[in-house]
């Protein structure tokens, strides 16, 4: 089978000097050692070919690759003949250690803010879960390696969040600025009560306009991340009668509140 571009550009070296160890903590770079030849059981056959197909297609992203290699690595499927696991990477796929960990290690972080994480059964191991955001990137992932995992799910979550507001991708630099402010105590000093600011009379006098302003002067504008991230592209495609619109990142949708109260959707 021939290898696509895309192929080589996942699983050839592509850092001129080696990542830290400290960018993939999820998974060990201890060896695992030798092991003794043994033949596999059909089963053990079939996953491994599953798995292999994965890696030789180089399909979906990282995270199909990297689970593909965990499975092959923590089974010791490739005992049949390779005494150990770097060395089976090395001349099946001429894939590198370093690499090989490397994939195996972002993918190890993707699992870990998944809903459902393991190595069951890698095709329900995607990175387009229903109802989960998850990095699509491996840079990102790489990132989200170097947050301590107690708080990696917040981190995600409030990039994620963030990223929606600004309507902007998500960037490694986002990741980084989230994760730090995360990780620092807040130092802005709390207002006294008598110095905070009353903004009441101002909300009133915004709900007044918005009561008596025109139609088309109030507008709702839904965006497609928040549709994908609830589950709820379908369901908004079927409210709007209209089955042919692509609701991706990108996409958004404008409703008067004439429009939104008639589907329903405000009160």
């Amino acid at each position: 089978m021939k290898k696509g571009k895309s192929f080589d550009n996942l699983l050839t070296d592509l850092h001129s000097d080696p990542l830290p160890d400290s960018a993939v903590p999820a998974l060990s770079l201890q060896s695992d050692g030798v092991v003794e030849l043994s033949p596999l059981t059909s089963e053990e056959a079939d996953r491994l070919a599953s798995c292999e197909q994965i890696i030789n297609e180089g399909i979906t992203t990282f995270l199909a690759v990297g689970n593909a290699l965990m499975e092959i690595r923590q089974n010791k499927l490739y005992r049949a003949n390779h005494r150990t696991f770097e060395g089976y990477c090395r001349d099946r796929f001429q894939l590198k250690r370093q690499r090989a960990y490397e994939l195996m290690g972002a993918a190890e972080v993707v699992n870990s803010l998944s809903e459902k994480s393991g190595l069951d059964d890698l095709s329900e191991i995607s990175d387009k879960r229903v109802n989960v955001v998850l990095p699509t990137r491996e840079s990102h992932a790489t990132v989200l390696a170097e947050v301590p995992e107690e708080v990696r799910k917040e981190v995600w979550k409030q990039v994620v969040e963030e990223a929606e507001y600004t309507a902007k991708p998500v960037t490694a630099t986002l990741i980084k600025q989230v994760a730090k402010r995360a990780g620092q105590p807040n130092s802005t000093p709390v207002k006294p009560e008598a110095e905070s600011v009353d903004h009441t009379h101002h909300i009133q006098r915004i709900k007044k306009a918005v009561g008596n302003a025109a139609p088309q002067e109030i507008r709702i504008e839904v965006r497609g991340a928040w549709l994908i991230r609830h589950g709820l592209a379908d369901a908004w495609r079927e409210l709007r009668g209209r089955p042919e619109w692509v609701i991706n990142d990108k996409f958004k949708d404008t409703l008067t509140l004439v429009e939104a109260k008639a589907l329903g959707v405000i009160r």
